[in-house]
């Protein structure tokens, strides 16, 4: 039953993605589908939840079959645009032409893929975290069918369970789908971290692409996928993956909007920056630093708001439930700025170690460092000039946000654990949001563009 469920949920998300963004490639409404529909699924579990309905999984597999012939009806309206639109897909198909470096490096990514689902799907939820936590909550959430009166999250059995840290206020959408694939009859929640993966893959193939030519985008994803830290945890039932699949997807059409003005970019960058933030907290560094881009970059002033407001959404939604339901936890922010310079001077030296550490990154920063030192060519005489940059949006969005999250965990007291050690284990695993958006503009700038121009040309 829980195979139909997830056939639910990515045919939700592709009809959703196909209405809010029809002209979007199948490649990138097939990856996106799933994350999507599990957004949309979540959200509404949210929604029954605080209603005292319940969280029924059949009963949002009901509502989804309603929803997603609703969203079909709509796109019947627009039958003859979907036709010219598969006409011209196809047309581009009989044209496309396949050269052995793109093979290559596609062949590897898949085998690469199919070995690390099947160690995904193999082993049981085995992590602290999940087991402590997400797939815990995700399993009694089915159990019991709610999120707010889960008999777990009562002083009598958790002491501290309004502590600092306190997995309570945990944006809950992994813990929401758990309980959905549970809920269904599932043995084990690692379907969701396994297709998330498996989605954002053929997705950022698909996004990547719009920056530079397929041999360029499948490189990209086969350096994005081998990346060491990145690849072990994909396979864990833990949220720092899949909050990496909605931020880095949703920072690459949020500059695709930027850049080319499509509405078929402006739907997928709100759902998925909006998404990041529905898997966890921090995620606001990267919706804040979309917003400044956003508000700095474009003129359209209707789509800037709406885009604000929706990003924020989740937060929103989230923090109304805790209010509502009496849902708290001890604060660990402060929102005085500090002055601690030893705290400072510790924060600097982990995130050194961090980037420049091969065992967890691979390649990643010393590649992008190299791109960024040969295009700031032509990159300073622009900036220089007021000339908008292509390389602006996407390069400051990422360096902003990197920015506030390093201001995020200075202003943060760390009550329930020793900073060095969430510097070693939280912070490195947060850095696998930035690891796709350094490999794509390390093989999407000007010269590698060129670059890579001529190879299609030539091989």
């Amino acid at each position: 039953m829980w195979i139909a469920g997830v056939a639910v949920s990515v045919l939700l998300g592709y009809s959703i993605m196909s209405v809010a963004a029809l002209r979007l490639s199948f490649l990138e409404k097939a990856g996106l589908a799933f994350p999507a529909g599990m957004m949309f699924q979540t959200l509404l579990m949210l929604g029954m939840d605080a209603v005292w309905v319940g969280l029924g999984s059949m009963k949002v597999v009901w509502i989804s079959l309603v929803l997603i012939v609703a969203l079909n009806a709509m796109l019947w309206s627009r039958r003859q645009e979907v036709a010219g639109i598969w006409k011209e897909r196809y047309t581009g198909l009989r044209e496309l032409k396949v050269n052995a470096v793109w093979l290559l490096f596609i062949v590897l990514t898949a085998y690469l893929e199919y070995l690390n689902w099947s160690k995904s799907m193999f082993f049981p939820t085995f992590d602290r975290d999940s087991v402590s936590g997400f797939d815990t909550i995700g399993w009694i959430a089915s159990q019991e069918q709610t999120l707010k009166g889960l008999s777990i999250f009562r002083s009598n059995y958790m002491p501290y369970v309004n502590g600092p840290g306190s997995y309570i206020t945990y944006m809950p959408m992994v813990q929401l789908s758990y309980a959905y694939v549970y809920g269904l009859g599932a043995e084990t929640s690692k379907i969701i971290p396994a297709l998330m993966y498996l989605s954002f893959l053929i997705a950022f193939y698909g996004v990547t692409r719009r920056f530079v030519g397929k041999t360029a985008a499948a490189m990209t994803v086969f350096f994005t996928l081998i990346t060491p830290e990145m690849l072990a945890f994909s396979s864990l039932s833990i949220t720092n993956v899949i909050h990496a699949v909605y931020a880095s997807l949703g920072v690459a059409y949020t500059v695709l909007w930027l850049r080319e003005g499509e509405k078929k970019f402006f739907w997928p960058s709100i759902l998925f920056t909006a998404g990041g933030l529905w898997v966890r907290n921090e995620s606001i560094v990267f919706v804040v630093a979309s917003i400044v881009f956003i508000f700095l970059l474009s003129s359209r002033k209707k789509e800037n708001w709406l885009y604000a407001v929706l990003t924020l959404l989740p937060f929103i939604l989230w923090t109304t439930f805790m209010q509502v339901n009496g849902i708290h936890a001890e604060g660990i922010l402060r929102i005085i700025p500090l002055w601690d310079m030893d705290k400072a001077g510790v924060i600097a030296q982990y995130f050194f170690v961090l980037f420049t550490s091969q065992n967890y990154y691979g390649l990643t920063f010393i590649a992008f460092t190299l791109a960024l030192l040969i295009n700031l060519i032509n990159l300073l005489p622009a900036l220089r000039r007021q000339v908008r940059h292509e390389d602006v949006p996407l390069l400051g969005i990422t360096f902003l946000s990197l920015l506030l999250y390093i201001l995020l965990i200075y202003q943060i007291e760390y009550k329930w654990d020793a900073i060095e050690n969430v510097l070693s284990y939280s912070v490195k695993r947060f850095l696998f949001c930035f690891i796709p958006l350094l490999w794509l503009y390390t093989f999407s700038n000007r010269y590698m563009r060129r670059f890579f121009g001529w190879l299609e040309k030539t091989v």
